[in-house]
Formats: structure tokens, sequence, C-alpha cells
């Protein structure tokens, strides 16, 4: 009897929760990377987490420490904090961002956090979220957790929005610390960016420190 416990043990995947439970007052930084066409974006924003719930969500306040912008052969130091309130349930869905929240700083959250699935899931398994949060576009991403290796689940994804003249998709990868939950990095390549028609867009995010 217990021999077959033991082998069943063995051969029964790993699953992972792929949840971030941040504590109050935990503050991360991430360098934001945007490149298409025409114009570059260096950034660093900072997430400092203001509240948590009892039902594990929680709230954070972004800022920006700074930002390079390159255009035409041109370059622009944007210094402005931009500071945003954003609130997020327990498996990092958006459920509210600040006050009159415009339909690009909507598209940029649900491209730019990750959603963990409702529950432990192995490797090849897929989970669906959808975004509906006026005034952005109803967008449905879709998860597979690919692979977990030395620590880091690679998660990639399929953004699609529903509705709109050139809806915006997107497709790439993140990289999330099993033990913790938080994700490190974020890689993806977005077409229609914001919109704009037939624009390719290449975005990337890596937490400081990681």
């Amino acid at each position: 009897m217990l021999t077959a416990a033991i082998c069943l043990l063995t051969v029964l995947p790993q699953t992972y929760t792929l949840a971030w439970r941040p504590k109050k007052n935990d503050t991360v930084v991430y360098e934001y990377y945007m490149q298409d066409k025409t114009v570059s974006v260096e950034a660093a924003v900072e997430y400092h987490v203001t509240k948590v719930g009892s039902d594990g969500g929680y709230t954070v306040r972004s800022k920006s420490l700074g930002a390079m912008i390159r255009t035409n052969g041109q370059e622009m130091r944007d210094e402005r904090p931009n500071e945003r309130t954003a609130d997020f349930d327990a498996r990092g869905r958006l459920v509210s961002y600040g006050d009159k929240p415009t339909a690009e700083q909507l598209r940029t959250v649900y491209l730019t956090r990750f959603v963990a699935p409702e529950g432990p899931v192995g490797p090849g398994e897929t989970w669906k979220v959808d975004f509906k949060n006026d005034p952005a576009p109803p967008t449905t991403t879709e998860y597979t957790l690919a692979s977990v290796t030395g620590g880091f689940a690679v998660v990639t994804f399929k953004s699609d929005e529903k509705t709109g003249d050139h809806p915006q998709s997107a497709q790439g990868s993140w990289w999330i610390d099993v033990s913790t939950g938080q994700p490190t990095k974020f890689e993806a390549t977005v077409t229609n960016f914001m919109g704009r028609e037939g624009s390719e867009t290449t975005l990337r995010l890596t937490r400081r420190g990681r």
C-alpha cells in the first residue's frame, strides 16, 4: 500500500499557484522598455503596496522614477512622477485604476500586469482572463505555463482586444519566481499598439535586483 502511494506521488506532475502575496509596504521597481519604428522609451517605475485586504486583494501606488524618450534623433527626459493608485484582486486582476483612467492607461495595465490562475497549474495548462474596465476595449488574455526551470516559471501568453477599428494584440512571455509568485521579467511583441494601425512594438519589463 505504502509503495503504491509513493509510486503515485512520483508520477504526479508538480503544480504551481503563481500568485503574488504581497505585504503592506512591499516595494518593487521595474525597468520598462518600449520600442517601435519611430520611438523608444526607457523608464523605471516603482510599485509600493499601500494596503492588503483579508481576501488577498491589494492596493498599489505606482510612481515613475524618470523616463528617457527618443524619437527622430532627439532625446527628451521626463521626470514627472505620474503617480497612480490601483486596486487588484488576489490573482492580480485589475479592480480599479485611480480617478477617470484613460483607455491608454488601462491598456497598459492589461498588458503589463500578470494574472495568476484560479488554482494550481502544471506545465502545459492554460487559463484565460477577461478584462472589462471602461473606457478600454474589452480584452481577453490566454496564459500557458510553458515550463519551470531553476525556480522560475515561464508563462507564455496571447492577448487580443475584442472591439475597435484596429484592435491591439500581443504575444510574449512572463518569468515568475515560483517561490514568491512575483513576476521578474516580461517580454512582448504588440501589433496595433494603442490602436495605431500596422504598428509593431516591443515591450519589456525587468525587475530590479532579481
